[in-house]
């Protein structure tokens, strides 16, 4: 599902006049700013040379739903004659390296690409840690029922051949407010005592560290509790990891909006993939939300640094820490990630790794 130049020129025109495009992610949507307005300005002047593309400019210009006037924009942009059309294609590819937040929408179904690297059994039986970090209060219902997705996705991984799978979910909070519904889905509950903002860097290393850097071949899954894995993701994926090195077994996230984040909670169980329409932001390129570590290589690291709490640097911080001792490796495909209740976000990325680091 990697967008073209069409695609990426539109849904960036999109993220320029959607008021919600920054909830998805603050500091992308900050480090994207420049190429929404590069992309209106270049929407714009294309528009004056032709009536079918003026007239979706003007609506995307003047409706209240934005992401309404997506597939309208690129169809208008793929029917511009031939000479307007490469200019609009020369746009979108001159977006490609530096845009990281831009409006997606599609009716395919969702099977992201299956990771190459091989079946299990290429090197030999493996083992996997999957630790879901979690904390939902009274007032945060969709992180609740994106948990009970994530779990239902996992479920259906179940049994792969030459990998022996377990799930821990850990709730970080001032009480196990949920240990009686989630218990019994997972093989080890763990909870962690806090009452400040979210700690995923505590939670996470509570779950791998004291059993030891484990056997080799062993690998820790850190998978946030929002993300929907296809059911072929572990057919290949533990074995592309890297020896003593991480793996991040996708391109972009795929941050579904509200409606279709219902959709997909409420159709993950279903063997063929639900169709579209599918619609939301593509983060490109993020170092989170699903990462697979070798077990010996989290243990060299530390584990994730516990000073950064409440949202945003754990993840880039330990991937940075990882490459600079080892393989960090990045496979194609997407993630499925669900909307929930937004946290607080910084929109400046440095500004958030300086403060965790001088706690």
């Amino acid at each position: 599902m990697q967008p073209g130049p069409l695609h990426l020129l539109a849904g960036a025109a999109v993220a320029s006049y959607d008021p919600h495009a920054r909830s998805y992610n603050a500091p992308c949507w900050s480090s994207s700013r420049p190429h929404h307005q590069a992309a209106r300005r270049a929407l714009a002047c294309l528009a004056e040379a032709d009536a079918d593309l003026r007239a979706a400019a003007v609506h995307l210009h003047r409706t209240t739903a934005p992401g309404e006037m997506f597939h309208p924009l690129v169809a208008a942009l793929d029917g511009l004659p031939p000479a307007l059309r490469q200019q609009a294609l020369d746009h979108g590819r001159r977006l490609a390296d530096g845009i990281r937040l831009l409006f997606h929408a599609t009716d395919a179904r969702l099977r992201p690409p299956r990771p190459t690297g091989g079946p299990p059994s290429d090197r030999g039986d493996r083992r996997i840690l999957v630790v879901v970090p979690f904390r939902s209060t009274g007032v945060q219902p969709l992180r609740l029922r994106n948990l009970r997705a994530c779990l239902t996705a996992l479920d259906r991984l179940r049994p792969v051949p030459g990998v022996e799978l377990t799930v821990c979910l850990v709730e970080s909070d001032t009480e196990p407010r949920h240990r009686t519904e989630f218990e019994p889905r997972v093989d080890r509950y763990l909870f962690v005592p806090d009452g400040g903002p979210f700690n995923k860097a505590l939670a996470v290393n509570t779950a791998v560290l004291p059993g030891g850097p484990g056997a080799p071949g062993e690998s820790v899954c850190v998978l946030d509790a929002d993300i929907v894995l296809e059911p072929d993701f572990l057919a290949a994926a533990p074995a592309a990891v890297p020896p003593g090195g991480a793996l991040l077994p996708y391109q972009d996230a795929f941050c579904l909006d509200e409606r279709s984040s219902d959709r997909m909670a409420a159709l993950v169980d279903r063997d063929d993939g639900p169709d579209g329409p599918w619609s939301g932001y593509l983060i490109r390129r993020p170092p989170g939300g699903c990462v697979l570590v070798d077990r010996s290589a989290f243990h060299a690291v530390g584990g994730f640094d516990e000073r950064f709490v409440g949202w945003g640097g754990e993840d880039r911080d330990l991937v940075d820490r990882l490459a600079a001792r080892a393989e960090v490796t990045r496979l194609p495909g997407f993630l499925v990630h669900l909307m929930h209740e937004r946290p607080a976000m910084r929109e400046d990325r440095a500004q958030t790794m300086a403060a965790a680091r001088q706690r």
